[in-house]
């Protein structure tokens, strides 16, 4: 069932007091669940799913100041930014295997592609440091998923995670009196395209009897050079300050009991 959902805000006001913004938004939930999958073994399975998801709307606060009209009224909302917002619906496609070729090796994948339809997301008001949330359309996001983890040995343990995610607007949205587009189909959602994680870790048994081990751990984020609603210049949002996020490298080497300083390494690289 559906519940309400009444989130009040108080924000500071220049002609005195706190002021109270609150609302009630109500929504009747549907998520239904399919899956079929094969185990040939106790080890090896493959699997497909179709799953629904859902999220309640909610409400905004009011965004309604004289610095704020100049782009709202651009982006068709008038002088004030909606007060409510309506659920978003996702469907997601998955296939998958996880399986064990050998006794110490295992490998899990997976393919995705999801269906996102009125896709709750935030809208900065730039020209006023403001944002609210509404829906906006249609989105897709597709991709897929690796992990394996190797132990060689019963003192050594090696995990890589690998991890692709393309997710763009499908929908241009753009309301009835705007001069400019709320979102348009091909920008991006802002997410890392690639993640890579690895992680290697050897144990063993160090002076008096103490449990000891060395880690290393590896963490990769690419950049996302997609266009969003602040990179495009047609948008009325657009702010030429904002810049992709940097590709991030972080690499890090500790020990137990032996080494105090966790952190050897941490690279930023773009």
């Amino acid at each position: 069932m559906g519940q309400p959902c009444n989130r009040p805000h108080f924000r500071r006001s220049v002609t005195g007091g706190p002021r109270l913004d609150s609302g009630k938004h109500f929504q009747t939930p549907k998520t239904p669940k399919y899956g079929l999958s094969y185990q040939f073994n106790p080890d090896d399975m493959v699997y497909g799913s179709v799953v629904n998801g859902f999220r309640i709307g909610g409400v905004n606060q009011d965004v309604s100041s004289p610095l704020c009209g100049p782009e709202l009224t651009a982006l068709g909302f008038g002088t004030a930014a909606p007060r409510t917002y309506n659920s978003d619906r996702v469907r997601n496609y998955e296939v998958g295997m996880k399986v064990k070729p050998w006794e110490r090796f295992r490998v899990a994948a997976s393919v995705y592609y999801i269906d996102w339809f009125d896709i709750i997301r935030g809208v900065d008001v730039s020209s006023c440091s403001r944002m609210f949330t509404t829906n906006l359309g249609k989105a897709v996001s597709k991709g897929a998923d690796l992990q394996m983890t190797f132990a060689p040995t019963h003192q050594v343990l090696l995990d890589l995670l690998v991890n692709y995610n393309d997710a763009k607007f499908t929908q241009t949205i753009r309301n009835p009196t705007a001069s400019s587009d709320i979102v348009k189909a091909g920008w991006t959602l802002g997410q890392t395209p690639w993640t890579i994680v690895g992680s290697g870790e050897f144990k063993f048994t160090g002076p008096f009897g103490w449990a000891s081990y060395f880690r290393s751990d590896v963490n990769y984020h690419s950049r996302n050079n997609g266009v969003t609603t602040q990179t495009d210049p047609d948008s009325a949002s657009f702010n030429p300050l904002i810049r992709p996020d940097d590709s991030t490298l972080d690499v890090r080497l500790r020990s137990v009991p032996y080494t105090p300083v966790k952190v050897l390494a941490a690279i930023k690289k773009s």
